[in-house]
């Protein structure tokens, strides 16, 4: 190989590694130490055993430890609900880019923050963060939703669809919970969480029927309760700074909650995004 080839080869390995420095450093600049502290030990036990998935799956104790920098963080859940004037308001982008902001029912979210506090009481899940309990599926009967369909597109559709007394949500914990860690178990057993909001059933849990695939039975996971259909999303995440309190064992847990889902999740391996960001909904 002559001089000029090697010399060139020389100047694209220096370049690359230049790229890949700054890339890296803008790719984990904006989170704490201590979150990278927990990365960095999955993706030493990544290397140990390729074939696992240690930055989906986490400990108990990791859960526990993660959370605690969660909570405390300046991050928040995006297009989190708020109140104004004594209402609650959301907000989402509709398909224009214009962003579009409704009144959210009181019921609709008392009835979630009992459904939370229940949850957390009853030991059916442990966190309101990403690695446990973050969102639920809202549900209604197939035909009455197909009624709505029928009659509403977009924002007026989920309006209409949280206002009716057969409204329910699926909720999905354990999310991210390690099966090979013992402690998860009960967790991992009563992931799949219904509430409703007519005040007349109680918070249950549900199990994978006999016509679920094999994945959701060994996931323990509930995609539709049988003879309902789930739509859009609903976020929830606890947070020091969130609009909405609950009390547990005499500890007050702040939270918020949002119509938007994918992308706040906001974990170690991502940049973080700007709190006040609006985001189209799924």
């Amino acid at each position: 190989m002559g001089k000029t080839a090697k010399e060139l080869i020389f100047i694209l390995i220096t370049i690359t590694a230049i790229i890949l420095v700054v890339g890296v450093n803008r790719y984990l600049t904006p989170c704490k130490a201590e979150e990278y502290k927990i990365y960095k030990c999955k993706a030493e036990e990544r290397k140990l055993n390729p074939h696992s998935n240690p930055l989906w799956y986490y400990t108990l104790q990791e859960v526990e430890d993660y959370y605690k920098i969660h909570y405390n963080r300046e991050e928040r859940l995006k297009c989190y609900i708020y109140q104004e004037n004594g209402k609650y308001i959301g907000s989402m982008e509709k398909s224009d880019d214009s962003v579009a902001t409704f009144e959210v029912p009181d019921n609709f979210i008392q009835s979630i923050l009992s459904h939370m506090q229940q949850g957390l009481e009853k030991g059916w899940f442990k966190y309101i963060f990403w690695l446990d309990l973050n969102h639920g599926h809202p549900i209604l009967p197939i035909k009455v939703s197909e009624r709505i369909a029928e009659k509403y597109d977009g924002i007026e559709f989920i309006l209409n669809f949280m206002k009716d007394e057969d409204l329910g949500i699926l909720y999905h914990s354990a999310e991210h919970f390690d099966p090979r860690d013992p402690a998860t178990n009960g967790y991992t057993h009563t992931r799949n969480i219904v509430g409703w909001f007519n005040g007349k059933r109680p918070l249950e849990v549900i199990y994978p029927g006999p016509d679920a695939t094999k994945s959701e039975r060994r996931g323990n996971s509930v995609t539709e309760p049988k003879g309902y259909r789930t739509c859009w999303w609903v976020g929830v995440s606890a947070h020091h700074k969130g609009t909405f309190a609950i009390v547990v064992n005499n500890e007050i847990i702040r939270l918020d909650i949002s119509f938007y889902v994918h992308g706040i999740y906001d974990s170690i391996k991502y940049k973080h995004k700007t709190s006040d960001a609006v985001n189209t909904v799924p």
